[in-house]
């Protein structure tokens, strides 16, 4: 089940497959073991994730893996270990913003506020639903 996750993640991205394959390979390879090793998969994920957005310019499809592992960290792991992932993801998305869209002085704060909740949203979203998903199973 989760190598199938793992495949729907890989998408070669408008023709720049040779620079990014490193980087999705990386991102979604431990996606299939999330489930037995969560917080290696984590910090695997977050770590490629992090050389990515210092050297590429965009997003990949595979960024989606930083959501999988988050919330499999918050289902699987005490809360006190998925907030410290909770931060780093936030932390992440922040840089990730900065890094992907640096502000102009044309660019308001609107819209930088926008791109900030469409990277944090997503990351605090997969949060909760996994740390639900561990007060549930208490």
């Amino acid at each position: 089940m989760d190598g199938a996750l793992a495949l729907l993640l890989i998408y070669p991205g408008g023709g720049r497959l040779l620079v990014t394959l490193p980087f999705t390979l990386g991102m979604v390879v431990p996606v299939v073991f999330r489930r037995k090793y969560p917080v290696a998969a984590f910090a695997a994920v977050i770590a490629v994730g992090a050389l990515q957005v210092l050297l590429i310019r965009r997003p990949v499809g595979a960024d989606l893996s930083v959501l999988i592992v988050l919330y499999t960290l918050a289902a699987c792991r005490p809360r006190r270990i998925s907030l410290r992932g909770l931060a780093i993801c936030l932390a992440g998305a922040a840089v990730a913003t900065w890094r992907w869209h640096p502000v102009h002085p044309v660019d308001g704060l609107y819209t930088v506020g926008v791109e900030t909740a469409l990277f944090g949203g997503p990351v605090l979203l997969a949060w909760l639903l996994g740390d639900s998903a561990r007060w549930r199973r208490g």
